[in-house]
Formats: structure tokens, sequence, C-alpha cells
């Protein structure tokens, strides 16, 4: 009579432990590289929503010779009143905006702030450390301020040099 061995065809608990190890060790690796990825998607959408607005506020800016709130910028009428540019630190002053040099709207929309995922521009308050715009009159620039963030972006820079 013949004995027939039965061969088991299946792993050992030191195997599979081994496979588990290998597997935690290259999530441990994959898992910070994808959460800065996902925070630098993030800041290079903010960069372009800032060039953005600056754009738009510089155009607005040109075509009027003051500066104007964020909100303004969306609208087809022109604001009561803009600021006339200074140096930072010093009060700037309003003037009305001269008829006939609006051209707006300059913007379809405010853009979303992709880090908050909030559009908070029109209070002037900061919303953290994260808001779009001035936090008074008297700091308001257009090509510095728009983002008045005290916290550092992924590469090294702050939030408000953007």
């Amino acid at each position: 009579m013949e004995v027939r061995r039965r061969t088991r065809c299946a792993f050992t608990l030191v195997e599979l432990l081994i496979v588990i190890i290998i597997i935690a060790v290259l999530a441990a690796i994959a898992v910070p590289k994808f959460s800065k990825s996902v925070l630098e998607s993030k800041e290079e959408a903010l960069r372009a929503n800032l060039s953005l607005l600056r754009r738009a506020s510089d155009r607005a800016e040109a075509d009027t010779g003051l500066t104007v709130q964020v909100s303004a910028l969306i609208s087809s009428t022109p604001p009561a009143v803009g600021w006339i540019r200074k140096q930072m630190g010093t009060a700037w002053t309003t003037s009305s905006i001269p008829a006939g040099t609006w051209k707006g709207p300059y913007l379809d929309s405010i853009p979303i702030n992709p880090i908050t995922g909030k559009n908070d521009f029109s209070t002037g308050k900061s919303s953290g450390d994260f808001a779009w715009t001035h936090l008074s009159a008297q700091s308001f620039n257009s090509s510095y301020v728009f983002f008045p963030s005290t916290r550092i972006s992924s590469e090294g820079t702050a939030y408000r040099t953007w």
C-alpha cells in the first residue's frame, strides 16, 4: 500500500510577519512624502491665487490711481473710495474714485484660500494666521500684505512675502 504524503501550500507565520513588516516600513516612508506633497500643492495654488489678486488690484490701481479693497475687484460698479498709496506704517488717506476710470470687474470671483478653504478676505481680520488681505487701512499695500501670515511655507519662506 502506498502512503501518500500531503504537502501544505501555505505561508508560515514568520513569512507573513516579514511581509507585514516590509509593508509597514514602506508605508512609514511613503506617508510623510504624500502629506508634504499635499501641502506643497496647496501652497502652489495659494501662490497662483495671490498673483491673480495682485494683478487685478494693480490693474484697478493703474486705472483709478487708487488702491481698493479686494472685495471691490469683483464689482462692475466702482467703490465709493480708495486709498492713496503711501509708505507702510503711515496712515493712508482715502479719496473718491474718479468718474469714468473704473473698468471693473477685474475678477470674476474672489478665489478660495486653499489653506483655510474659505475666501476670508472681506473682514480684514485674520483667520488664525491665514488671511488674504490687510489688517487695517494703514497696513494695506497690494504688493505686500494680501496674505499677512506669520507662518513659514514648506520651502522656508514666509507666506506674507508671496
